[in-house]
């Protein structure tokens, strides 16, 4: 994926201005009316393709994510899995899921960051991939939570509507294909609770209790019920609006479990069987190119990896650089790598978050302040099709003093495999040297004791050499290499 080593982000002691979020948009959603497909579809649904349950239809998605000029702003790697992992759990009863048809597309642009719906227009139409859904995470879509846009078909989110409990993104999915408000006519108008609702209402018939007039009425889903309720609300403890009256002086109360109603989303969960009965109609007739018969990899497999090679659990290693490994996931393509102090499981004190498509992560730039405290990593492992695979342990670490940094002026980078090594066998030191230099090798364990010694002439270039190994106990181990002016660098070695 691009990017898909980020930029370490290592914080301070600042923690609640650096997390603090906007607050989300009062409109949720720009979509208005009912698409044509759908009003067809609605005079005979027994005409279109049928969904065949149990078989789970794979959609395609492109995720763009939107940073400002500077390419400040982007929505979090980790927010963006959580969010997919979201929408697939909110679409998986109903047989659809989505995966990843390529990288996240970051765009650098302050004007489609923050836009009005003609810079959205701009934007899809500039960065669009054909045959996929496409997705744009932004800071705000035109002052809503997200909005469907027939022209560039297309669909944006706020990035503060979409977090793990949100269920915006599914909402504007739904609408992609082709599921309207339940609430149509109602937008914009306020309902008097208090009196009967009119017959009709922005030009629309308005639903009543008894389902007389559900196929010409509201989102002319007979199994939704009515809906007269165009912004945001929180249901009560059974799930249900507050007391409405349709036109024929019948109390009732708006279901808010609906996705795609204005209920809170702690409320919403699930479409109707004739929604997600019109969606799959919807991609098999108006969007076939979204079906490719992709074939998922096998599940990813938390128990069968994930086991720290370094640093192992409760070790204290010296200050300066940080390699990250762990043995690999079965079935993952890409890790999420979290750092963090105090608590382990508190998503606001992470202080370093990355993703890599390798079972290792480099650290380079640990502040020193955080010498002698105890620190946690994890990883969460995921692939284009899975997103909900859960994280490893958090496993304990520890650097020691800041004084056991140092460098090589000669060397310019320098690695050390296999990972881990075996006893009595030997290590591949490679490195990268700007001029000739003499270079010393010496294994040693975390008590200090010298274990081996080797003497090499390095040449300028990239080169590798061996080092034979002693037969010694399993464990952690340092490689010092130390050049004629006493400089050293130093690698811990994993040893079976």
């Amino acid at each position: 994926m691009k990017k898909l080593v980020v930029a370490i982000c290592l914080l301070t002691f600042s923690f609640t201005l650096a997390f603090a979020q906007n607050a989300k948009p009062d409109s949720y959603c720009g979509y208005r009316g009912m698409s044509d497909w759908l009003i067809e579809y609605q005079k005979n649904p027994e005409a279109y393709p049928q969904r065949k349950t149990g078989a789970i239809t794979y959609l395609p998605m492109t995720v763009h994510i939107l940073g400002d000029d500077d390419g400040n702003g982007y929505f979090g790697q980790k927010q963006v899995v959580d969010a997919l992992c979201t929408l697939n759990e909110d679409l998986l009863p109903y047989d659809i899921q989505y995966y990843l048809a390529g990288e996240f597309n970051y765009i650098d642009n302050t004007e489609w960051f923050i836009h009005d719906f003609r810079g959205g227009r701009d934007m899809m139409n500039a960065n669009n991939v054909d045959e996929t859904t496409n997705s744009y995470f932004v800071e705000d879509p035109a002052g809503n939570c997200g909005y469907y846009t027939f022209g560039p078909d297309a669909l944006a989110v706020a990035k503060n509507c979409a977090g793990p409990e949100d269920h915006t993104w599914s909402h504007e999915v739904g609408h992609y294909l082709s599921l309207p408000h339940p609430f149509v006519g109602w937008e914009g108008t306020d309902v008097d609770a208090t009196q009967p609702a009119p017959t009709r209402v922005g030009g629309n018939n308005v639903e009543r209790v008894d389902g007389s007039n559900c196929r010409t009425s509201g989102d002319r889903f007979c199994d939704t019920g009515p809906d007269y309720i165009s912004n945001r609300w929180s249901c009560n403890q059974n799930g249900v609006s507050q007391e409405m009256i349709d036109p024929s002086g019948t109390a009732f109360r708006a279901d808010g479990s609906f996705i795609m109603s204005y209920s809170n989303d702690a409320c919403a969960n699930r479409f109707s069987d004739e929604q997600a009965a019109a969606m799959h109609a919807n991609i098999n007739d108006e969007r076939p190119d979204l079906i490719k018969n992709p074939t998922p990899p096998a599940a990813i497999d938390l128990a069968g990896g994930g086991t720290p090679i370094s640093p192992q659990n409760d070790e204290t290693i010296p200050f300066g650089t940080v390699e990250f490994q762990w043995e690999p996931i079965p079935n993952a393509t890409h890790y999420l790598v979290e750092i963090s102090f105090l608590s382990p499981n508190n998503d606001n004190i992470v202080m370093s978050r990355g993703l890599v498509d390798e079972a290792k992560y480099v650290v380079d730039d640990f502040d020193a302040r955080f010498v002698g405290r105890p620190l946690n990593w994890r990883v969460r492992p995921f692939n284009d099709f899975e997103f909900c695979a859960g994280s490893t342990d958090f496993y304990k670490f520890s650097m020691s003093n800041a004084s056991n940094v140092s460098t090589i002026s000669e060397v310019e980078e320098v690695s050390v495999s296999p990972v881990p090594a075996q006893s009595g066998n030997q290590l591949i030191v490679g490195l990268i040297a700007n001029e000739t230099f003499e270079m010393q090798a010496s294994l040693i364990n975390l008590t200090g004791q010298v274990l081996r010694t080797q003497n090499y002439n390095m040449i300028s270039g990239s080169q590798q050499v061996l080092f034979d190994l002693p037969i010694v106990a399993e464990g952690v181990y340092m490689l010092s290499l130390q050049n004629d002016k006493g400089e050293r660098i130093v690698k811990r070695v994993v040893i079976n």
